[in-house]
């Protein structure tokens, strides 16, 4: 009686994408201009099990660069891709035994990004 139920995951990401949502149909304007130039217009992420696993919440980040981008290429590679775009000698030792998806995304990104450019 009287309690304030515990937030859950669940929730979380629903009132995230919620709020994600009607930002996301908002007019935007650019809060201050940028310095430097990208010359390679390739937005990297990663996500080990592949776009099609991602939560609601993700892919609508996903369509957001997208449709802010529109003349960039947005590239979100998995676990069984990454070898298509970056040699073994270009991760870390023992990459494939990363139990964590966060290191591996940041090793992945990281290691694009000195490859080809580009920003994620």
């Amino acid at each position: 009686r009287g309690r304030t139920p515990k937030p859950t995951m669940a929730g979380t990401a629903e009132a995230l994408t919620g709020r994600f949502k009607e930002s996301h149909n908002r007019p935007s304007t650019p809060s201050r201009s940028l310095t430097g130039e990208v010359y390679e217009r390739t937005i990297w992420g990663y996500w080990a099990q592949g776009y099609e696993s991602m939560p609601e919440f993700f892919k609508l980040c996903v369509g957001t660069w997208q449709q802010l981008n529109p003349h960039w290429d947005v590239r979100i590679l998995q676990q069984s891709t990454v070898h298509e775009y970056l040699s073994e000698s270009e991760l870390p030792n023992r990459f494939a035994e990363l139990r964590s998806h966060q290191t591996a995304s940041d090793c992945v990104r990281l290691a694009l990004l000195a490859r080809y450019g580009g920003v994620y």
